[in-house]
């Protein structure tokens, strides 16, 4: 049997032994010492002169004992001196060409003795991987020596530039990652929360004391993070619970790690959304619902890459102390209270010979950071780690429960750290055991592209961005000063999403429910019961404000109807952006505030009893121009010029003028002609068969017949602006198009070979497919939901207009998760549709959805 075949068949048993249930430990040390027979045998045939001279050292994953099924093999061959590495250099060459026979993946370097030492203060990336170092095969006096001079240079402990280094290479690679290990794709080794969390902390802990090499410096056969988290129980650096927690969180992270390198059939650490269904059923999850298997093993994930996060914050906090202190002679204090004081920026216990152990006393800990600006001392933090594993903690009586509720009012109430504090808090698990329904919602995970962080995570970033409005000179920033009492936004945001685990379908009204119950039992105060109405109303404005024809005063006054004084619309103005704009980095956009703010300032009047706002001077052409429009909402969206613009493009108007606007991360395009039956599917054909993506849309009618639809839109590949060669072709094919010298169904044909299909994994059942038909006074309006598919709005408005209906206004969005879009339509006489024709189109969309979902998963 070849070396290839005898490693391809140990591979698949060690494969076999993962899927069988094996924890990550055991099947990376399977990994690594397979690859160790494969080298040891490599090494045993070269030359016996070479054997004698030659050690081959494990460094990085493998040096570590840690491989995963397609990790890069890193390998050191060291040598004693520059002679015999350069007598052995061409023998030293054919031996790793024999292991790249076997397919590795060889990372290498050729040393000697001398090189490794030098390293030290040369190449601070290489030192750490020689801090990982390990035997594998060779003169074991080579090795000796090896060890002996590494040891000698650790326990020089000449400077603390090394840590330093290591610790700025933990901070960037976190605000990389946005300091959150609760996102939709994390990175499994370096996000915040992975695996080089515990990579960083071996690094410094090596460097710092050489007990942590163990009883048999670099000659280790286990996991070296395993003994690592071991010495630091033994250490008492984390106590046993904690310890407990660790090992099991690193054991899950290498076996979600393996099993993502099996999936993808080579090196992937991404958790990769398209791939998380087979990653979680590869681990053995199981459920009747397949979203929910993945919603588990993502939870899972999240829980134990949460702990690994807080012991790697913790403890470098640590050393980056030690190495301010190395660099500062002088210490700043100040005395709080009889419990705590300030040191330096944390909060530390008073009188170490008395534990914090009364919830008033952690309450009002936190409190002292938020007011401050504070962190919690490493100290302190372990003590509230500690605590957070009491059950019967905040067990409290009446008046303790009541003075806490205070304390943690007062915290939403400061001007700014609140966010923060609840974060710490939230992070050493005291929020999920002071409220235990939020306890629930921790690493609560909703598997869609829309929903980016866990809701844990979504909402105190929500509560974040209510904070950062306070220096905001926007209608927004100015709404959230003018609020008298800041702390019920603050209860709001932080109860939204709450009932979310119940069932994310009406957990609006069950989330109110919820505060409902916390309030009675702490006694919070809200007489007025805004929290709870803002809690069950928090998705309508956003449906208002981006379905709905807020032009039409109809729309504004039913929407109006729902407060009973202006101050709650305030408030749920506020709450709309921030929960939206904390959703994902893309789905906030200029475009939505805009429409959202018109939609809050038209109601404010209603509710105010305010005269109508003045309408500028404009000239009476424009003025007619703007009062002939379909939706009121026109003026608002565009600039004088811009309409006049499409004045002057309606009065010289052959068939069609199309604007181009070029944007910072978008392109809208702008087109004027006359309305006519396809108009709509017309044009969105020709977006398609230019590989161009509509992210949203509005639709404006002339009562004189003339069109001017505007799109906001992207490449379809990259979801950036257009080139300007792409700004010029679909330019000219929508002219062409639209005056008759090119037909659509030629341009599909001429472009169909340049589209880049969607993967087929895009569609899943957690996206939403339905048409739901809503009565307005003069339209019949249609929300239809689907996944974001190559042509949709073509076919769909295709398939409205063949029904022999009108689209006369339409609000089309794009969301992560797939697609909502609205349509005003009505018989082309004039008049709302029947619930007949309401069933029948609903059957021909959806009809049409099936076949674009059919199709694209054939040609992905």
């Amino acid at each position: 049997m070849t070396d290839k075949e005898l490693f391809r068949q140990e591979y698949d048993c060690i494969l076999r032994f993962h899927r069988a249930g094996a924890g990550g430990v055991e099947t990376s040390a399977e990994l690594t010492e397979l690859v160790d027979r494969m080298v040891t045998r490599a090494w045993e045939r070269t030359p016996e002169e070479t054997r004698a001279a030659m050690t081959v050292v494990a460094l990085g994953g493998y040096g570590r004992f840690e491989m995963c099924p397609h990790s890069d093999v890193d390998l050191m061959l060291l040598f004693a001196d520059e002679e015999t590495k350069r007598r052995h250099s061409d023998a030293a060459q054919k031996f790793l060409h024999s292991l790249w026979s076997l397919n590795f993946d060889i990372g290498h370097s050729v040393r000697t003795i001398p090189d490794c030492v030098n390293l030290y203060q040369t190449d601070v990336d290489v030192w750490a991987s020689v801090l990982e170092s390990r035997y594998v095969c060779g003169p074991a006096a080579v090795m000796e020596a090896y060890t002996d001079a590494m040891l000698r240079t650790v326990r020089k402990k000449q400077d603390l530039k090394f840590i330093a280094s290591v610790v700025a290479g933990v901070d960037e690679r976190h605000v990389k990652y946005e300091h959150s290990v609760k996102l939709l794709e994390p990175n499994l080794k370096n996000s915040a929360g992975g695996l080089r969390d515990l990579h960083s902390l071996l690094w410094i802990y090596r460097s710092a004391d050489a007990a942590f090499f163990g009883d048999a410096p670099f000659r280790g056969r286990s996991s070296a993070c395993h003994e690592m988290l071991e010495q630091f129980r033994r250490a008492g650096i984390v106590p046993a619970e904690e310890h407990v927690q660790l090992a099991a969180a690193f054991d899950f992270l290498l076996r979600i790690r393996n099993e993502t390198h099996y999936g993808a059939g080579s090196l992937q650490d991404t958790l990769e959304f398209n791939r998380q269904f087979a990653i979680a059923q590869g681990l053995g999850y199981r459920h009747e619902d397949p979203v929910r298997a993945v919603e588990q093993c993502m939870r899972e994930y999240f829980l134990h890459a949460r702990a690994v996060y807080r012991i790697n914050r913790r403890l470098v906090h640590h050393f980056r102390r030690s190495a301010a202190r190395s660099l500062w002679s002088f210490r700043t204090e100040q005395v709080l209270d009889d419990d705590f004081m300030v040191r330096n920026g944390q909060l530390l216990q008073r009188n170490t010979a008395h534990t914090v152990d009364s919830p008033l006393t952690v309450l009002k800990g936190f409190y002292y950071c938020g007011l401050h600006g504070l962190d919690l001392s490493p100290s302190l933090q372990s003590r509230f780690d500690a605590l957070s594993h009491d059950e019967r903690f905040f067990a409290m009586d009446a008046a303790s429960t009541a003075a806490a509720a205070e304390t943690f009012t007062d915290l939403l109430r400061l001007p700014s750290n609140a966010a923060a504090t609840l974060q710490a808090m939230n992070e050493c698990g005291i929020l999920g055991r002071f409220i235990p329904e939020w306890g629930e919602l921790v690493a609560f995970f909703q598997h869609s592209m829309y929903h980016y962080y866990t809701t844990d995570a979504h909402t105190l970033i929500a509560l974040e961005h209510a904070e950062k409005l306070a220096g905001s000179n926007s209608v927004l920033g100015e709404t959230y000063r003018g609020l008298p009492r800041r702390e019920i936004l603050h209860f709001a945001l932080l109860f939204h999403d709450i009932a979310k685990p119940q069932g994310v379908q009406g957990h609006e009204v069950t989330g109110a429910a919820v505060w409902e119950r916390v309030r009675e039992r702490f006694g919070f105060d809200d007489p007025r019961g805004d929290v709870a109405f803002l809690i069950r109303h928090h998705l309508v404005m956003e449906q208002v404000a981006f379905r709905r024809n807020t032009g039409d005063e109809r729309t504004v006054r039913e929407f109006a109807a729902l407060f009973d004084r202006p101050e709650r619309l305030d408030l749920l103005f506020v709450l709309t952006y921030c929960d939206l704009s904390a959703v994902n980095k893309n789905v906030w956009s200029s475009w939505k505030e805009t429409l959202l703010q018109e939609l809050y300032l038209r109601t404010r009047r209603l509710l105010r009893n305010e005269p109508a706002a003045a309408v500028p001077s404009y000239p009476s052409a424009l003025r007619a121009h703007i009062e002939a429009m379909n939706d009121g909402l026109y003026p608002s969206l565009f600039t004088v010029e811009e309409m006049e613009a499409h004045r002057s493009a309606i009065a010289a108007l052959g068939t069609a003028a199309v604007m181009m606007r070029r944007g910072t991360t978008h392109s809208t395009v702008t087109v004027v002609t006359r309305d006519r039956q396809f108009l709509l599917s017309t044009l969105c054909g020709v977006f398609t068969a230019n590989n161009i993506a509509i992210i949203e849309a509005h639709i404006f009618t002339r009562n004189d017949g003339a069109a001017i639809d505007q799109f906001r839109v992207a490449d379809a590949a990259s979801k950036g602006l257009l080139t300007p060669e792409q700004e010029t072709k679909v330019t000219k094919d929508l002219t062409a198009v639209l005056e008759g010298t090119e037909s659509l169904e030629h341009l599909f044909e001429r472009h169909r070979q340049r589209w880049r299909r969607r993967s087929r994994s895009l569609f899943h059942p957690n996206i939403r497919v339905d048409v739901v038909f809503h009565e307005d006074a003069t339209h019949t309006i249609a929300d239809v939901y689907a996944p974001d598919m190559t042509g949709f709005l073509y076919k769909v408005t295709q398939t409205i207009s063949k029904a022999g209906l009108q689209i006369s206004f339409a609000k089309l969005a794009t969301r992560g998760d797939g697609i909502v879009d609205t349509f005003y339509i009505s018989e082309y006489g004039g008049g709302k549709i029947s619930k007949r024709e309401q069933a029948n189109l609903r059957e021909r969309i959806l009809h049409t959805i099936s076949q674009l979902i059919t199709v694209q998963m054939g040609e992905a």
